[in-house]
């Protein structure tokens, strides 16, 4: 697994809801929010296992690394889609909708890191990836509060 991997499972590792939800609002809506909201994660984990797993060892080391930011950014335009194909509480309405955004920064991220290594230029890829894991653990931190924002609203 490569560092851009972890670094991609550690940011977004959050997006598991509780299972279960407090008395207020509507408890059946909230579970299957949750129940929704688990399996967008659940297959967004396995998607991101996959990623540069399936590229043979040895060879072009900037090849690979293009494979794996394309398939990293296939994976959490997946994860996108199906955020949005999920109809959330309207408690949770407005932090769903910011989750949803910062799930497509964190895609646009990937792209840009990506682009890089289109460069060719070592010292343009180096520092193209130094700031996408950098600003990746960030938003990776803010993914991680939104979630928390979220369980507390349905536990409340």
């Amino acid at each position: 697994m490569t560092w851009i991997t972890r670094l991609a499972i550690a940011c977004l590792a959050a997006l598991v809801l509780v299972a279960g939800t407090g008395c207020g609002g509507d408890k059946k809506s909230s579970n299957d929010y949750v129940k929704a909201i688990n399996k967008v994660q659940t297959e967004f984990a396995s998607d991101i296992q996959k990623v540069g797993s399936s590229a043979p060892s040895g060879g072009d080391p900037a090849a690979k690394a293009k494979e794996t930011f394309s398939d990293l950014d296939a994976a959490i335009s997946k994860a996108i889609t199906d955020l949005k194909a999920v109809e959330p509480p309207d408690d949770v309405k407005d932090l769903h909708d910011q989750l949803i955004s910062e799930m497509t920064a964190f895609g646009s991220q990937v792209e840009t890191a990506g682009n890089s290594l289109k460069s060719g230029d070592p010292q343009t890829i180096v520092a193209a990836q130094s700031k996408f894991a950098a600003s990746a653990s960030a938003l990776g931190q803010q993914i991680s509060k939104t979630i928390g924002d979220i369980n507390t609203k349905l536990q409340s």
